[in-house]
């Protein structure tokens, strides 16, 4: 029962809430550097500069940790599927 409910809460993460923090980071760069390159407004450039920065910061950190993360669920958890059952060792004759 437990392992189905990690299952479901691995695939909205991987299926929703990754691609939406992603999709919100690579927005808020897009954003900034219209407003950097063609608002243009001189007194804010040094903090939009700082802001496409961070922003393109944002971008890397998280496609890293979530290639890190899903590299790590792939080759510590071996070959199970989504409809493979894993029985604890105790249970094992």
């Amino acid at each position: 029962m437990l392992q189905g409910y990690l299952t479901l809460v691995t695939n909205f993460a991987n299926g929703v809430v990754m691609p939406m923090l992603i999709a919100f980071a690579f927005l808020y760069t897009v954003w900034n550097i219209f407003q950097l390159y063609i608002v243009q407004a001189a007194d804010d450039i040094k903090n939009r500069k700082s802001a496409v920065a961070y922003g393109i910061g944002a971008v890397v950190a998280i496609l890293s940790f979530w290639g890190v993360v899903n590299w790590l669920s792939n080759n510590l958890a071996g070959d199970v599927g989504p409809n493979q059952v894993i029985i604890p060792d105790y249970i094992k004759k």
